[in-house]
């Protein structure tokens, strides 16, 4: 498979993975809703107390995954902002592209 064939799945690998997403965050919060006024009767090992828990740990995880992504793809963001200003500062302004006459 080459590279640009590759480069055309893109689109649609992100458009199902965000779809599961969504399925998953919907999913989670809707059972976290239903059995939010489950009483448990046992104390130790209710299977209804654990799957909730499991649900609000995933949910919490992927709360911090989106925001670290957003964090890593905006400092990215800012040095490669930096990185070509200063490459434009540092090698675009040349004497002749200002236009400096130089008399011999």
């Amino acid at each position: 498979m080459t590279v640009k064939n590759l480069l055309k799945l893109r689109r649609p690998i992100a458009g199902i993975m965000a779809s599961i997403m969504l399925f998953v965050v919907i999913f989670f919060t809707s059972f976290i809703a239903i059995e939010a006024d489950h009483e448990c009767d046992c104390e130790d090992d209710c299977p209804i107390c654990e799957a909730m828990a499991v649900c609000k740990d995933i949910l919490h995880n992927i709360g911090t995954t989106v925001f670290v992504a957003a964090v890593t793809v905006a400092s990215f963001i800012f040095a490669a902002l930096k990185v070509s200003e200063y490459v434009c500062d540092r090698f675009l302004w040349t004497p002749v592209s200002l236009g400096v006459r130089m008399n011999n």
